[in-house]
């Protein structure tokens, strides 16, 4: 019989995946700024800019920010839609 690990267990939080489990683990209600960046595919300063301005929510837990996954999906879903041919500008 193998012997059982004795090591500390992860924080459900920060370990649960980004996008949901197949194995229908729920999805974690907050994530670090690090984890919020990479689900969004940007950043971390720019995850900690869009924090300060309000436009992505965030709260504290024991002096560390959550940010809230509902807050990231309604911030994507309040993006203007990209379409072929109306590439942003951007100043040079």
């Amino acid at each position: 019989m193998p012997a059982i690990s004795k090591s500390p267990l992860p924080s459900p939080v920060d370990s649960a995946p980004l996008h949901g489990d197949p194995n229908g683990a729920p999805e974690p209600l907050t994530l670090s700024p690090s984890k919020a960046a990479d689900f969004l595919g940007i950043g971390r300063t720019k995850m900690l800019h869009l924090i300060r301005s309000g436009r992505v929510e965030a709260r504290t837990l024991d002096g560390r920010i959550r940010v809230s996954v509902a807050s990231l999906r309604a911030f994507h879903d309040a993006l203007p839609v990209y379409s072929v041919g109306s590439a942003p500008e951007h100043a040079s």
